[in-house]
């Protein structure tokens, strides 16, 4: 499917999947709330909270999508109190493969607020072959990332893992993240046209 307000890229495939867990005592089961990318819903995805399930409901707002010119994951839990809480955690996993027909700028950026004991916010995009290059790698880094593609397909694939413990059992501090791969057209933007061969040669 072309790219909403960019033709030079099309979505071919994509898969996602997102599970936020509590866990507390006495109870070895957590509550969560899950979402997985329908097999049969097409190339693209847009959900949020509440598309999700789960035996504690969904009720903190998440959204992740790739709707044709995005990969977007945002993700949220306010501060929670409660006796016998002992952490909190988000783990998604969302995937675009994308032809580019066109030269085409990737854009990428990471926003992430609140004190985790596990903070893993990345983009990575692997071309046809399996070469990868991390646009936004885990831990502290630059949290902006450009590179024009020439025409090819390639994978983009966006990794969270965020947990945060609870402070004696009880409280959760407030965590808020989004991170945005955008494809867009080229033109007008002062970036160095790169090919594949090498970005490959400066990253081996």
């Amino acid at each position: 499917m072309p790219a909403f307000g960019w033709e030079g890229a099309v979505v071919q495939e994509s898969t996602g999947t997102l599970r936020l867990e509590f866990y507390g005592d006495p109870s070895p089961t957590p509550g969560y709330c899950y979402w997985e990318k329908d097999t049969d819903g097409g190339p693209l995805f847009v959900a949020a909270n509440t598309d999700g399930y789960g035996n504690m409901g969904c009720p903190y707002p998440w959204f992740v999508n790739c709707d044709g010119d995005s990969l977007v994951y945002r993700g949220s839990w306010p501060y929670i109190e409660a006796d016998f809480l002992r952490s909190g955690r988000y783990e998604v996993d969302l995937s675009c493969s994308v032809m580019i027909q066109a030269e085409t700028r990737l854009a990428a950026s990471r926003s992430v607020a609140g004190v985790l004991d596990s903070d893993v916010h990345t983009l990575t995009l692997v071309a046809k072959d399996g070469t990868s290059l991390p646009l936004l790698a885990a831990g502290e880094g630059p949290d902006e990332a450009q590179i024009i593609l020439q025409p090819g397909t390639y994978s983009v694939i966006l990794q969270v893992v965020a947990g945060q413990s609870a402070h004696n059992k009880r409280i959760l501090d407030p965590y808020e993240a989004s991170v945005v791969l955008k494809w867009e057209d080229p033109a007008g933007v002062a970036v160095e046209s790169t090919s594949w061969g090498a970005i490959k040669a400066t990253f081996r």
